[in-house]
């Protein structure tokens, strides 16, 4: 799970930045880390957090204690939420294969005037859907949406998608 999404390579190099996998990390633990937190740990605390595994509700467990102890080191202020658990028991909407989030579907018909099929969205990684939902969220300035949907092979030389 810590593949970096080729959209976001510039924009996180250094780890200036939330890699989308970490934000999905922090999704699952329930940890709302804000911006200025993330820029007081050093690159090396960076990258043993984003490296620590986030599966298992152990691995959770831990990865949530880890980053607690950072930023009460830091004189924080994220804050916490509800964890929202374990990819692999279908927990969050990414997990849902079924059904392809409201958010993702108006913005891609706005975009490609048709919809995206849901064997494409079921063939998806839980990155790459959880990246659709956050990237389709309103709310601050993301990429641009066709470059995504290029990369996730979701557009066929230009073709709209289709249910």
């Amino acid at each position: 799970m810590n593949e970096m999404l080729q959209f976001e390579i510039e924009k996180c190099r250094g780890l200036r930045r939330f890699p989308m996998y970490f934000r999905l990390k922090l999704d699952v633990c329930g940890i709302k880390l804000s911006k200025r937190d993330w820029i007081s740990f050093d690159l090396a605390e960076k990258e043993r957090l984003i490296s620590m595994p986030c599966e298992t509700p152990e691995q959770i467990m831990a990865f949530r204690e880890k980053l607690k102890s950072m930023i009460r080191a830091c004189g924080g202020n994220s804050f916490e939420f509800p964890a929202i658990g374990v990819l692999h028991h279908g927990q969050g909407p990414w997990a849902d294969k079924a059904k392809v989030p409201d958010t993702v579907r108006q913005q891609v018909n706005a975009l490609l005037n048709g919809a995206l099929n849901l064997d494409r969205w079921a063939n998806l990684s839980d990155l790459q859907r959880f990246a659709l939902i956050k990237l389709t969220t309103p709310g601050k300035i993301k990429p641009d949406l066709r470059i995504v949907l290029e990369e996730f092979s979701l557009l066929d030389d230009g073709k709209e998608l289709h249910e």
